[in-house]
């Protein structure tokens, strides 16, 4: 993998900024393109380890510590409940999901949401007075939020290969749009539950796209996204969402 191709390099391939509004814009296109691209899939640039931590025995919030939530954490993707005795790992997927509630009921957790009230994570069902340090803990990854570009950090190397700068520089011509209020930028319309894209933004998109088919993202099923809750309105089940961005 070549990484070479900076912010700055995609800044000079476009449009000249309106005299005096460089140092405000450019940082301002650089961020807006980079949310784009980052946000559209769960690329293998955007995801990370999450730092393991034990189960607290009859309890379903962990934060810190034990846990603890990276300063760049966006959201839960893989989460593995593991079980390591007697020299042997065992493990058990977890389902990451939204507004997880509380219960009296205790089970080996299934599932486990981010609560933003506390900064920290809470599992389903309660973890069972026996199940605790050093057995017993949790792993897996997260997505990161992008770094954000400041003036001072424009010289940053991009963070994706440097075969797809045609994809870099499609998000920043929409982002360019954007940021100046032109209608040029296009816009996502919905119709008949389709999203249809216009302007500078149908190009963006579709070189995403492309970008996404080599990468193999749009093999097999689509990913599942922890976008509904698992207890709505924190007292009934309810079922799995995805989206696109």
């Amino acid at each position: 993998m070549a990484l070479t191709y900076k912010y700055q390099d995609v800044l000079s391939m476009i449009k000249t900024f309106p005299s005096g509004a460089e140092n405000h814009f450019a940082p301002l296109v650089c961020n807006v393109a980079t949310n784009l691209i980052w946000h559209a899939y769960d690329w293998r640039e955007s995801l990370t380890d999450l730092p393991p931590f034990y189960l607290i025995p009859s309890e379903q919030d962990h934060r810190m510590p034990p846990a603890i939530v990276p300063t760049d954490f966006h959201s839960l993707r893989k989460v593995t409940l593991c079980q390591y005795t007697q020299g042997a790992l065992w493990k058990a997927d977890m389902t990451p999901l939204k507004d997880l509630s509380l219960t009296h009921i205790e089970s080996p957790p299934t599932a486990i949401s981010y609560e933003a009230s506390f900064a920290g994570f809470r599992v389903h069902p309660r973890v069972p007075a026996n199940m605790g340090c050093p057995e017993w803990f949790i792993e897996g990854t997260y997505k990161k939020r992008p770094a954000k570009i400041l003036n001072t950090t424009l010289d940053t190397v991009l963070p994706f290969d440097d075969m797809y700068l045609n994809v870099w520089i499609e998000a920043f011509q929409w982002a360019y749009f954007k940021v100046l209020g032109s209608p040029t930028a296009g816009q996502a319309q919905v119709q008949g539950g389709m999203i249809y894209y216009t302007g500078q933004m149908a190009n963006a998109v579709a070189a995403i796209e492309v970008m996404a088919n080599n990468e193999g993202y749009n093999d097999g099923d689509g990913q599942v996204s922890p976008s509904a809750p698992l207890v709505a309105g924190r007292t009934g089940l309810a079922g799995n969402g995805m989206g696109l961005f």
